[in-house]
């Protein structure tokens, strides 16, 4: 009896020391894809930094300049123009991201921290809690249809090199009706 035993043990252990092989294999392929796909990312950035648009449409907008320029808001590849002020144009703050989701009414930019902030007091350092800047939607015919603070959605570090990420719940459909974001 006791040899079987043994032996289903050492079935047992020969399984799962090749279960557990595969696994590292399967995690070693998810590596490399992450690997590549960064390394690409990388590429893009860099395109859109020398203002080079990617080959690919994109949920977010070259690096920010002053006056309005269009960028990819949607799937759908509906357009919106973007006009950043100069709270978040360059220094301290970077916009490194921004989208607008028109199905879900929602604008969302990822602000990279370039140099300590000098009104540190007034950045939240909670998610939920507004953030000193507001977003102005405007539809075609050059109207406000919104405007409103953009709260915190992650990164309560306020180090250089951090990054916060703000979002605005839009009113319905406004999303839809949106021709320029001005960023406040």
């Amino acid at each position: 009896m006791r040899p079987i035993l043994l032996l289903i043990l050492i079935f047992a252990a020969v399984l799962l020391i090749q279960t557990v092989g595969r696994d590292t294999s399967a995690l070693d392929t998810r590596l490399a894809t992450m690997e590549a796909r960064l390394e690409r990312l990388s590429r893009q950035i860099e395109q859109l930094e020398k203002g080079n648009p990617p080959s690919a449409p994109s949920t977010t907008a070259p690096a920010p300049e002053r006056e309005a320029q269009p960028a990819v808001a949607s799937n759908t590849g509906d357009a919106v123009a973007w006009r950043l002020g100069a709270r978040v144009d360059g220094e301290p703050l970077r916009v490194a991201a921004r989208s607008l989701d028109r199905a879900r009414d929602r604008v969302e930019l990822l602000l990279e921290i370039k140099t300590p902030l000098d009104d540190a007091t007034a950045w939240p350092r909670q998610q939920g809690q507004p953030a000193p800047v507001s977003v102005v939607v405007q539809d075609s015919s050059g109207s406000v249809i919104a405007e409103m603070p953009m709260t915190l959605l992650r990164g309560s570090s306020q180090e250089p090199g951090s990054y916060l990420h703000l979002g605005a719940q839009l009113p319905e459909q406004v999303g839809a009706r949106a021709s320029l974001i001005a960023i406040r």
